[in-house]
């Protein structure tokens, strides 16, 4: 991992990191809702555990190096989906105070602490659909940089919900002078064939919606991709939606950045 993203950061792309971390309460992984962020705040009987999890958290993020030591830029996205209740930091297994405190703390300890100053920080929900929703958990302007969501069925399901969203996240985005994006999307095995042109695409192009990135979930194996390799159904559409001049790839963002 560390060599990839060094060599995504030389080539000039964008990386950004999520953390699905095992269950502190009982060492199972992050679907296991047992009760588990009251227990990691400060004053939590498991406060020390969780700050042996950072200093590890903080020793990865400082590794990141360029072979002139320069330290490779990460938008981090922790406790992400956070509007969802299958994690165990999520919906209604946490306390909004209490995940506004560990957001506080996990940032303030990493940066002022550990000295890990190159993480910028995205806030990301689940599908959503209102305002008070959105912000439920929110932990405050100062400490978020960029506003995203993750949403994996609307384009498809709900193309018009999923425009709503890219236009409501990207006016929260400017309301508090935020980058906006859509943090997690896509299609398991893709079994659409035009759906990178007529429902992801069409969706940003329908929203005109100022969203900076969008991230499709990894390809795992055979039975679990979100991106498309030659000969696969949506290859072709794949490659009409790289060719659309409002999507930049990474050829071409080292021209944007020259």
């Amino acid at each position: 991992m560390e060599k990839w993203i060094v060599e995504n950061y030389e080539a000039g792309g964008i990386n950004t990191v999520s953390w699905h971390m095992k269950n502190p309460a009982n060492n199972s992984n992050s679907w296991d809702t047992a009760e588990a962020v009251s227990l990691i705040i400060p004053g939590g009987r498991l406060f020390e555990t969780y700050k042996e999890k950072l200093n590890k958290v903080a020793e990865f993020f400082l590794s990141l190096k360029t072979k002139k030591g320069t330290l490779v830029p990460i938008i981090f996205r922790p406790f992400h989906e956070v509007t969802g209740d299958w994690f165990w930091w999520g919906g209604k297994n946490s306390k909004p105070a209490d995940y506004v405190r560990l957001w506080e703390f996990t940032k303030q300890y990493l940066e002022k602490e550990k000295g890990v100053n190159n993480l910028i920080w995205c806030f990301s929900t689940d599908r959503f659909d209102s305002e008070e929703e959105y912000f439920s958990h929110y932990p405050g302007d100062n400490l978020v940089d960029i506003l995203g969501f993750d949403d994996y069925h609307s384009p498809v399901k709900s193309p018009e919900h999923f425009v709503w969203e890219l236009k409501t996240i990207s006016e929260f985005a400017r309301q508090r002078n935020k980058i906006a994006t859509i943090s997690e999307t896509g299609l398991e095995t893709i079994p659409k064939a035009d759906y990178w042109t007529q429902n992801l695409l069409k969706a940003i192009l329908d929203s005109n919606a100022p969203v900076s990135y969008v991230l499709v979930w990894r390809n795992g194996r055979p039975d679990h991709y979100y991106a498309p390799f030659p000969g696969q159904i949506s290859a072709d559409d794949f490659i009409k939606f790289k060719n659309h001049d409002k999507i930049l790839f990474l050829d071409e963002l080292n021209q944007v950045k020259k």
